[in-house]
């Protein structure tokens, strides 16, 4: 198990990837609505999904909702993701 040392290095590491260019971060080209064939830009800084993934969201919320049937549909959320690009 990770130490409170190891701990702090890694939380640093994960905090300067995610300054403004670096990998981690919201202006990063590796973010998964930079892909052309995932996300049309409408504007900047909203993407809406195409294709495939536009599909996988549809049977995401779909099935969703289906499993949490007496839940409202409000449009909103709270997301947890991975790094950008990793899905």
């Amino acid at each position: 198990m990770a130490d409170e040392q190891e701990i702090t290095e890694h939380l640093k590491t994960i905090a300067d990837l995610n300054e403004p260019g670096q990998a981690l971060a919201n202006d990063s080209p590796h973010i998964s609505v930079r892909n052309p064939q995932w996300f049309h830009e409408l504007a900047p800084g909203k993407w809406e999904a195409i294709g495939q993934r536009e599909q996988l969201h549809r049977k995401l919320i779909s099935q969703q909702l289906r499993e949490a049937h007496g839940a409202k549909a409000e449009y909103q959320a709270v997301v947890l993701a991975g790094a950008p690009g990793a899905g």
